[in-house]
């Protein structure tokens, strides 16, 4: 998606979801489809999933996401009305207020509700939202100490670690190749 058009993306994200159909890599190509803002190329990879895939609740969430950044409100929220008694659901408030914050530039007090968000719901959507406006506020080495606890808990998320590595590797390009060097980013690779 960064060196190729849309159009390319799509035929190479087919090729590797034919290969890579499991709910974590389907996570990590959403996130990277979500950083370049391509919100309707996600919507539509979510369309092409499998049922069973596509109706899960962090796929709807994700796809929740898309509709709220492409401004159907409606729409997103019909989608999280489903998992209101879900535990994750508070935590994706916290998600919607941080992303609200971002969007009006007060990128601090995004970080504050994304932490929030983190804390209450530690995943890989969680730690990349958060990761991406310490980013945004110049943190490095903030998303650093983000990738470690985050890594500890969780050291079997290759497609988080792939995703923070990327993430980290413009300015901490030492620390990002350990993460690339680690066994199960190197299954993913």
């Amino acid at each position: 998606l960064y060196l190729d058009s849309a159009d390319k993306f799509e035929d190479n994200l087919n090729k590797f979801y034919q290969k890579n159909s499991l709910q974590g890599h389907v996570l990590f190509a959403l996130s990277v489809i979500e950083n370049q803002q391509q919100y309707p190329l996600m919507l539509k990879l979510i369309d092409t999933l499998a049922e069973p895939l596509q109706n899960t609740e962090a796929i709807q969430i994700q796809k929740a996401f898309a509709l709220f950044e492409l401004k159907q409100f409606d729409d997103a929220e019909n989608i999280l009305s489903r998992f209101e008694q879900s535990q994750s659901f508070h935590a994706i408030k916290w998600y919607m207020k941080g992303r609200l914050m971002e969007n009006r530039g007060d990128l601090a007090q995004a970080a504050n509700y994304l932490s929030t968000y983190y804390q209450a719901l530690p995943s890989f959507h969680s730690v990349n939202s958060l990761a991406n406006v310490l980013i945004k506020e110049n943190r490095h080495s903030d998303v650093v100490s983000l990738a470690k606890e985050y890594l500890k808990n969780f050291p079997n998320d290759s497609s988080a670690c792939l995703s923070l590595a990327l993430k980290l590797a413009p300015t901490h390009p030492k620390f990002a190749l350990t993460l690339f060097k680690s066994e199960h980013v190197q299954w993913l690779i």
